[in-house]
């Protein structure tokens, strides 16, 4: 809301804490009810009122008073935010000791976080991984037959689809043909 008000720009607010207060004291923008608040169709039914132009005058004297209303500095903000932290009371010695900080793990199971993996190729799903034939012979000392089972194993990867595209087809095919069959 402030930076709103900085833009010279009214706000609609909820009905609920310090922004419903603010909007209150200064006229500088609408406060929602609790039906608005709690109904998306409702809300914004009320932004289209307050949007309509036979409300010009009441938006223009919203807009006035946005522009005229006293903006805290981000210092006094901040001195306001330390001075509440600091009236709270302070737990007491062994209280104080006690006290642990919570653990990213703990946080991380209690917001039942569970990491992203991304999904499989849709064709490594459908059928199970193939092992490549051991190397017998001159394919074990072919050193084109081992970077294209190296390039085999990556070509499911970003990596591996990046060189794909990169590759001149006769290489591809030079490849190709060193796989066992």
């Amino acid at each position: 809301m402030s930076e709103a008000w900085a833009a010279g720009r009214p706000a609609i607010v909820p009905p609920i804490g310090a922004l419903a207060d603010r909007v209150g004291e200064t006229g500088a923008g609408w406060v929602l009810s609790d039906d608005e608040w709690s109904s998306e169709e409702l809300m914004l039914d009320r932004i289209v009122a307050v949007l309509d132009w036979s409300r010009a005058d009441e938006f223009n004297e919203a807009v006035t008073r946005a522009r005229s209303a006293v903006q805290p500095t981000l210092e006094a903000m901040t001195a306001a935010t330390v001075a509440i932290y600091r009236a709270l009371p302070q737990p007491a010695g062994k209280a104080r000791a006690a006290a642990q900080p919570i653990s990213a793990a703990r946080c991380l199971a209690a917001l039942h976080y569970a990491p992203w993996r991304p999904p499989r190729a849709a064709a490594a799903l459908a059928q199970p991984p193939q092992q490549a034939a051991a190397p017998s012979g001159n394919a074990a000392r072919d050193p084109l037959a081992h970077v294209a089972r190296a390039a085999l194993r990556i070509r499911h990867t970003r990596t591996g689809r990046a060189l794909y595209r990169l590759a001149p087809a006769s290489l591809l095919a030079a490849l190709k043909a060193r796989l066992p069959r």
